[in-house]
């Protein structure tokens, strides 16, 4: 989903115009021809879906991902954010586009920064039964960086160049979430002596003090009938 500043032509309100968003699922090649076409003729009729020339598989999600980065930078040139998203999350887009709004729209202007659900000192899995199995020769740090929950991640549309370029000088991760917002933002900031380093925003948390701040009753209700999260999987 990409939040663009595009006008669309359309009579649109200021505020219409700023939760203008997009949205596009991203997929790879099925080795079923029958499930192709379908790809296909969903394309003609929506025109929502970008395929890759590569096959559906969890190994290569995190090429899948470095392809978005690249697709989204061409053809979505007036947008702020690309929120990525699994197929099984569902994002609360209008409580999303409330934060972002927030304190004069100060997050809505952020630069160089990415949002999400923080993991903060993870340990590398060194157990060979586990699927998130590394060897020591794939990465060698007991720890990962910190990096953003994979289900969803928010990031500002002037990193993405800055993180496909970056990419072109890595092996092969099998973990996108962790390298896309984790070692490839590392790299970034130390490599980028002449830029502002990325920022990681924890969403869940500025979330909480935002509504905190502005609307503690809803808070309450929202904890009673769950539906303060923006994203839910």
């Amino acid at each position: 989903i990409v939040a663009t500043d595009d006008d669309g032509g359309g009579d649109d309100t200021e505020k219409e115009k700023r939760r203008r968003i997009e949205k596009y699922f991203i997929c790879a090649k099925s080795q079923d021809d029958h499930v192709n076409r379908k790809l296909l003729e969903e394309s003609k009729r929506h025109d929502d879906i970008i395929q890759f020339d590569l096959s559906e598989s969890y190994e290569n999600l995190v090429y899948k991902s470095i392809a978005a980065l690249k697709w989204a930078t061409t053809f979505c040139s007036t947008a702020k954010f690309l929120l990525k998203l699994d197929d099984d999350v569902v994002p609360n887009v209008i409580r999303l586009l409330d934060f972002l709004e927030a304190q004069n729209g100060a997050t809505m202007n952020r630069r160089r920064s990415i949002l999400c659900n923080l993991n903060v000192k993870a340990n590398v899995i060194r157990n060979k039964k586990s699927k998130f199995y590394l060897s020591n020769d794939q990465y060698k740090q007991s720890h990962f960086p910190i990096y953003c929950d994979g289900p969803a991640y928010l990031l500002t549309m002037d990193i993405l160049p800055d993180l496909y370029n970056s990419s072109k000088h890595f092996a092969y991760f099998p973990f996108e979430d962790v390298f896309l917002t984790g070692i490839l933002r590392v790299d970034l900031d130390k490599s980028n002596i002449n830029k502002d380093s990325i920022k990681l925003i924890d969403l869940k948390m500025n979330y909480l003090r935002y509504y905190l701040d502005s609307y503690l009753l809803n808070l309450i209700k929202s904890f009673l009938f769950g539906d303060y999260f923006i994203f839910i999987y």
